[in-house]
């Protein structure tokens, strides 16, 4: 009864390991950082270049996928400053025409900020130690994470970036090596 067990958990295991990662996760090969609080973004770039796992670019065109510690409202405003929409074609208007259009559009936003329509991007007090990896294309989460950090000094920051990383290379397949600190 006992060998049943094992076998049974064994092949739970395997089968668990085989589809930890999702198919769109195993197509990233390219990665970009968004802004991540205490500067968690630079520690996990730093982990991701040693490791040799995902590479890390400074053009958000060129990514795969996007690395952020939030979503929501805040990764909606920060994701239209990154990927803008394309500008519709205008047909050419007259000076006054144009005067009238930016008049209405400040009106507009006067409006939204005096009705509190405009919420700031704060994140102050929640989600800490979330990580999401978001397909550029799809706008969906491929892999989340959490691991919050004790505290906000490098060294506990560093840690944390280690033990994600080594999270998403196990996600991934590859081999990790414990590092001691």
């Amino acid at each position: 009864m006992r060998r049943y067990f094992f076998l049974a958990g064994s092949l739970t295991m395997m089968v668990a390991a085989c589809f930890a990662a999702t198919p769109e996760l195993k197509q990233v090969r390219k990665v970009y950082f968004l802004q991540m609080t205490s500067g968690m973004d630079q520690y996990l770039a730093q982990h991701l270049i040693k490791g040799n796992t995902l590479e890390v670019v400074t053009d958000p065109a060129l990514a795969d996928a996007i690395f952020s510690d939030r979503i929501g409202e805040s990764l909606e405003q920060k994701w239209a400053e990154v990927y803008p929409p394309p500008k519709p074609v205008e047909e050419e208007k007259s000076d006054a025409e144009k005067d009238t259009d930016k008049d209405a559009d400040k009106k507009k936003e006067a409006a939204m900020m005096s009705s509190g329509a405009v919420r700031g991007a704060s994140t102050w007090g929640r989600g800490r130690g979330n990580i999401y990896l978001i397909d550029r294309k799809s706008r969906v989460v491929i892999w989340s994470a959490y691991n919050k950090p004790k505290n906000s000094t490098a060294r506990e920051m560093d840690r944390t970036a280690n033990r994600v990383i080594a999270h998403l290379k196990n996600d991934l397949g590859m081999k990790t090596m414990s590092v001691k600190q």
